[in-house]
């Protein structure tokens, strides 16, 4: 409490308004509050929107809900559904790593994927990624299992280059995406993603998403 105290004295002064806690409630009062003109600080413990704002189902229930409070809660939905990203037109100017175009426009696709759809995407691509390596292991033990590093990579990359691979991926992808009920467009986007899978690169996607409203998403699934 003391190290709290010493440090809320030493930034008054320094803004308008000091918000404690950066959660729904004190983002979306600092946001609304510099709108105005005002310059506010926000203190947060951990991180903008670490605990229950950010790990929440984010529903409007209307299920078992009273019928005079059904209306309302369809309401909040429509207007959840209104709502606009601001800034969003600079967001890829605000970028704190450069990527590669490819890498871009899968961040910026993803990024718009409401967040049952991303995580069906990213269940998708590990389905997708397993079913692949498996088969590339079942061609190089059929083909000796390669004496050394050297032999083993060539026998990766041919295996990639046959026929029966490329027949077998086209099969196994519609299974995939049929089960996971995601399009071509959103298992490659998550297929670029991983092809780097950096914590610089989700980070950015989760602050695009975050901007969207779309939710945080886990790198590391």
């Amino acid at each position: 409490m003391n190290d709290i105290a010493q440090m809320s004295e030493s930034i008054v002064g320094q803004a308008d308004v000091l918000v404690i806690g950066g959660g729904l409630h004190g983002t979306s009062s600092a946001f609304r509050l510099a709108g105005r003109g005002a310059s506010v600080i926000v203190l947060e413990a951990d991180y903008v929107a670490r605990h229950s704002s950010g790990v929440n189902a984010g529903g409007a229930r209307t299920l078992g809900r009273p019928l005079p409070e059904r209306d309302a809660y369809r309401g909040v939905s429509r207007y959840h559904h209104s709502l606009r990203c601001h800034g969003c037109d600079d967001m890829r100017d605000e970028m704190t790593t450069t990527f590669d175009e490819a890498t871009t426009a899968a961040i910026a696709g993803f990024a718009e994927l409401d967040f049952d759809t991303a995580a069906q995407a990213m269940r998708a691509e590990a389905d997708y990624d397993r079913e692949r390596d498996e088969w590339i292991s079942r061609y190089i033990e059929e083909q000796g299992g390669g004496a050394d590093d050297v032999e083993y990579d060539a026998l990766h990359a041919q295996a990639q280059a046959t026929p029966e691979f490329a027949q077998f991926l086209d099969g196994v992808r519609r299974e995939i995406l049929d089960y996971f009920g995601v399009t071509d467009a959103q298992l490659d986007w998550v297929v670029t993603l991983r092809s780097d899978d950096s914590d610089e690169l989700w980070a950015e996607v989760n602050r695009r998403r975050g901007a969207l409203g779309t939710g945080e998403v886990r790198g590391d699934l």
